[in-house]
C-alpha cells in the first residue's frame, strides 16, 4: 500500500542537506524544458531552501535558458542525490523570477561562495521555486509529502 503523502514542509535536516549540496560534491540537479519542448538537466550549485515550502537559486545568466523556459512552462523537477549514504529527494513545483530585489539579494548573499564569485556583480537572477511534492527519502527515512495545487 502507497503511503499516504504528508503536506510540504522543509524541516532543518532537510534545508541543511539542499543548502549543503554544493559544497558537499553534490549540486542539485534541474531538469526543465525549454521552449521548443525539449528536457533540459543542468548542476545549479546555488539552489537553497527557502522556507517551509520554496526553494530558491541564483541564476547567473538574467537571459539564459532556465530563465527563458520557465516563463514558458514554469514546472521543474529538482533532484539531490548522495549515493554514500543512498539519500534521493525530487522536489517537483514551479519556478518563477523574484522581482524584489531585497529578496533577490537575500538569495544571492545566501549562495554558496563558490557560486557568487561567478557573478560578483550580481548581474543575475533569483528564481523562487514554489515546491508542490517532495519524495525519496534513505535507507532509514522515506519522504513523500504533496501539497494540493490549484490547475
Amino acid at each position: 500500500m502507497a503511503e499516504t503523502p504528508t503536506r510540504v514542509f522543509i524541516d532543518a535536516d532537510l534545508a541543511a542537506t539542499i543548502n549543503g549540496a554544493f559544497d558537499n560534491k553534490r549540486p542539485i540537479t534541474v531538469a526543465y524544458v525549454d521552449q521548443d519542448g525539449q528536457p533540459h538537466l543542468s548542476f545549479r550549485g546555488s539552489t537553497q531552501a527557502h522556507g517551509p515550502d520554496q526553494c530558491a537559486m541564483w541564476i547567473r545568466e538574467r537571459e539564459g535558458g532556465l530563465v527563458r523556459a520557465i516563463a514558458h512552462n514554469p514546472r521543474i523537477t529538482l533532484m539531490y542525490r548522495d549515493a554514500s549514504t543512498r539519500t534521493t529527494y525530487l522536489i517537483y513545483g514551479r519556478a518563477r523570477v523574484e522581482t524584489d530585489p531585497q529578496i533577490s539579494k537575500a538569495i544571492y548573499d545566501k549562495s554558496p561562495e563558490g557560486e557568487r564569485d561567478r557573478d560578483p556583480d550580481m548581474a543575475g537572477v533569483a528564481v523562487i521555486i514554489d515546491v508542490d511534492a517532495i519524495q525519496g527519502g534513505s535507507p532509514e527515512a522515506r519522504v513523500n509529502m504533496r501539497n494540493t495545487v490549484a490547475t
